[in-house]
Parts: C-alpha cells; sequence; structure tokens
C-alpha cells in the first residue's frame, strides 16, 4: 500500500458555523487517509501596529491584551473541533 498524497490538512476558523463544518469535513478526511490536522485562527491586528513591528518598535502594551482577549474568544472553537476528532465511545 502506498503513503497518502495526503499528510496535513489545515482549516481555518472563526466561530461561524461554516467554519465548525468545514472543520467537521476536514477532520473526517484527516481520519480517512491518516493525515495530520493544523487547525488555525487569524487574528486581524491595525496596520500601524505591523508596522511597529517592521521597524523594530516596541509593541504598545495593549497588544497583549488584543492578543488574550483573542485566545479566550477562540478557545471553545478549537475545543469544539478537539470533541469532534475524539472517537465516539457510545453506541
Amino acid at each position: 500500500m502506498s503513503a497518502s498524497p495526503v499528510r496535513t490538512i489545515m482549516v481555518p476558523i472563526d466561530g461561524s458555523e461554516n467554519a465548525h463544518r468545514a472543520a467537521s469535513f476536514a477532520v473526517d478526511l484527516a481520519h480517512r487517509y491518516g493525515a495530520g490536522l493544523l487547525v488555525v485562527h487569524a487574528l486581524e491586528l491595525n496596520q500601524s501596529l505591523v508596522s511597529l513591528g517592521v521597524y523594530g518598535a516596541a509593541y504598545p502594551q495593549n497588544i497583549d491584551k488584543i492578543l488574550e482577549a483573542a485566545g479566550k474568544e477562540a478557545a471553545p472553537w478549537f475545543d469544539r473541533v478537539k470533541r469532534k476528532q475524539m472517537p465516539s465511545t457510545s453506541g
């Protein structure tokens, strides 16, 4: 048997039902092909913050608060995908 051409599946999530459906589909594909699953949530930051990093200036202190809030918001999304990945023990 040859190795699967699919090694890793990446799926973005944003908390929407469409994203959760896509993640569910990605989990099923990962199981089918024995692939890894990479779930990502990207955060758009103000363009002026990005330019600070480009020039080596320190980020404003409130960036930590923004990232922490985004992490708390996204945590249940990732938990939902993790639950989908767990094999069902009922049945």
